[in-house]
């Protein structure tokens, strides 16, 4: 790029450039009837992470009598999204795998313990036993970004713990 960005010229304290290059995200979207994501889906594999938005019927009995007249029916349709990082289950595995700077992580401040230890499953937001699929999926492709981009932890996580506080007391 002309703009150096992912060139790598900016020089950090230690003399090495602070990003020479990355390895791309592959992401699959695709729309299915019912949920469909598990080991025998061929061709999937090669993704990095998969967004698979399906409907979901949900029974809503007669909690909704103004959607039971417009439905004329006694469910309805959500949408939902069911979404996999397939490669990655660590922030040091995506640390090591798409930022190519070529730095030893390990360099005694247990970064390597502490990244390895946070996963990338730690930042699902749930309800109940409900996920909030969609808002996961940002705060978890927002840090695996900061990750990329500049290794660092973001409150990316305090943020979620907010979310599930608040959200399992009802508010």
């Amino acid at each position: 790029m002309a703009t150096n960005i992912h060139i790598g010229t900016k020089i950090n304290e230690n003399n090495q450039p602070i990003q020479i290059s990355t390895t791309p995200i592959k992401i699959l979207c695709y729309i299915s009837k019912t949920k469909r994501i598990n080991s025998k889906n061929e061709g999937k594999d090669s993704f990095d992470v998969i967004i698979e938005a399906y409907q979901k019927k949900k029974d809503i009995k007669n909690s909704d009598k103004k959607i039971n007249n417009i439905q004329n029916d006694k469910s309805i349709y959500l949408g939902n999204l069911n979404i996999v990082f397939k490669k990655n289950k660590n922030l040091y595995d995506i640390l090591c795998q798409y930022n190519r700077n070529n730095i030893d992580y390990d360099n005694g401040k247990n970064i390597k313990k502490e990244l390895t230890n946070r996963k990338i499953s730690d930042y699902v937001i749930h309800k109940g036993k409900e996920e909030y699929s969609l808002l996961s999926f940002i705060f978890q492709f927002n840090q695996m970004l900061m990750m990329i981009n500049n290794p660092m932890f973001f409150p990316h996580k305090a943020y979620v713990d907010m979310f599930n506080k608040n959200t399992n007391k009802g508010e």
